[in-house]
């Protein structure tokens, strides 16, 4: 909650976004573990499977996600929540697919669960790139973070619009400022000649 506060989260939003995450991230791992399986997929050469069912699950994600959300047909509405349980449905449904699909060797690699050792040398290569790698989006979510941030004076009690600006407060973005300037700026017509005295 401290996160999305410091965006400027307040009110309904607010409240809507944390319970969105509060289920999501109880179902993150499936998402990490569709994306590597896809990977790993990928690295066999086979580009067509991991595709498939990366798009089969957006799709899945969509339907399912926006029926509980929306609460269409004979399915409660959960809001929010009910979007955050599509996203967990689909991708832990693709990350059961892949495994199946590894575990009974209909690709170039056959993935074995049993008798598995680990090898910390290997950990240890795989470490020495991945854990810088791990600093980009790190940085991405830092720069976001404060681009995004409203200043202190748009996020005091009063102040609310859709999480906590009021109408013409950009709220700390670049982009949105801009946008305020160019709207304030006088026009002059082409061609427009100042009559002479």
């Amino acid at each position: 909650m401290l996160y999305y506060q410091w965006l400027g989260g307040r009110g309904e939003v607010l409240a809507q976004a944390t319970a969105f995450s509060n289920v999501l991230f109880c179902g993150a791992a499936s998402v990490w573990v569709m994306n590597a399986l896809a990977s790993v997929v990928r690295g066999t050469g086979n580009m067509r499977v991991p595709s498939a069912v990366i798009l089969a699950t957006s799709v899945l994600q969509i339907l399912v996600g926006g029926a509980l959300g929306l609460g269409i047909g004979p399915l409660p509405r959960f809001g929010m929540p009910g979007v955050a349980i599509g996203s967990i449905t689909a991708y832990s449904l693709g990350a059961a697919w892949l495994v199946g699909y590894l575990v009974r060797g209909r690709g170039r690699l056959t993935l074995r669960l049993r008798g598995v050792q680990m090898q910390w040398h290997l950990f240890s290569d795989i470490l020495r790139v991945g854990a810088l790698a791990c600093l980009s989006p790190l940085q991405s979510v830092l720069a976001i973070l404060d681009l995004d941030r409203p200043p202190l004076a748009a996020v005091r009690p009063g102040r609310r619009r859709h999480g906590g600006l009021r109408p013409g407060e950009h709220g700390g973005d670049p982009l949105d400022a801009l946008g305020e300037r160019l709207k304030d700026r006088p026009t002059h017509s082409a061609g427009k000649v100042a009559p002479s005295a």
